[in-house]
């Protein structure tokens, strides 16, 4: 299992890893993200 953290550097895998994001908060298993690549705010389940 991996230990995700804030500053962290991720992808998404399902997307071929199209796009790069920054971790910036991490919340009951929920991690908010900001794009590095392109102007993009999402969030996703930490696993």
């Amino acid at each position: 299992m991996e230990i995700f953290k804030v500053g962290d550097i991720v992808a998404r895998r399902s997307y071929n890893y199209d796009v790069i994001f920054r971790i910036t908060n991490i919340r009951n298993g929920m991690a908010d993200l900001v794009g590095v690549t392109v102007r993009i705010v999402a969030d996703a389940t930490v696993v």
